[in-house]
């Protein structure tokens, strides 16, 4: 399993397995910013599954939940929790706020909801909005989980071809590049590259869970 997102020598790679037809250490190819590149298929990702893949250490504000069950919607994937602060006072764990799922905290069951001991029972005015201030590691896993990456991947191919000798990959049967006619007897690369990113887009994209901020 990666442990962290592709980087450009993984793009490299991939568009030469997948018989794109490019050389990344010839030009115009060599100019390329591959890591770019990557980092584009990586937040296109993100952006289309509403998750941050790669839990990363971070500090965000709610308003406290004035609902009778006193649960919190987190609206973000949390894995663990440093610290839960109300109004600068420390919340104890299992005592006056649970983390939900119970079984949450792991890779692909992040948790999203918290119940809390009892509502709060101000108004929602002046600083007592935002005054919910949860510190902890916020994403869908502790590292990036294999078929993501191939997504992120496939991503950032479809990216790049759009920029790339369009006749290659759109699908066209036949094209000129230079002085040389070039026909396509693979099909469409990119669609076949954005097909395999949206199924694995379909697994990952966020339900709404039920809460008040």
């Amino acid at each position: 399993m990666p442990s962290a997102h592709p980087t450009g020598t993984d793009l490299k790679a991939f568009v030469v397995a997948e018989n794109a037809g490019i050389d990344p250490t010839a030009a115009p190819y060599s100019g390329i910013d591959w890591d770019g590149m990557a980092t584009l298929g990586r937040q296109n990702f993100e952006n289309a599954t509403g998750r941050t893949v790669l839990a990363v250490t971070g500090t965000k504000n709610f308003d406290p939940p004035t609902n009778s069950k006193g649960l919190l919607s987190l609206d973000h994937d949390l894995m663990t929790v440093t610290s839960v602060t109300l109004g600068g006072s420390t919340l104890v764990a299992n005592t006056d706020y649970w983390l939900r799922p119970y079984d949450g905290g792991v890779d692909r069951a992040p948790y999203n909801l918290i119940q809390f001991a009892q509502p709060y029972p101000f108004a929602l005015i002046g600083a007592n909005r935002r005054s919910l201030v949860i510190v902890g590691t916020w994403g869908y896993a502790t590292s990036v989980l294999q078929d993501a990456f191939d997504a992120e991947l496939c991503l950032a191919a479809v990216a790049l071809s759009n920029g790339l000798m369009m006749g290659r990959f759109s699908g066209a049967k036949e094209w000129r590049e230079g002085d040389v006619n070039q026909k396509n007897e693979t099909g469409s690369l990119r669609e076949g590259w954005q097909a395999r990113a949206n199924m694995v887009i379909n697994n990952y994209k966020r339900t709404e869970s039920w809460g008040a901020r």
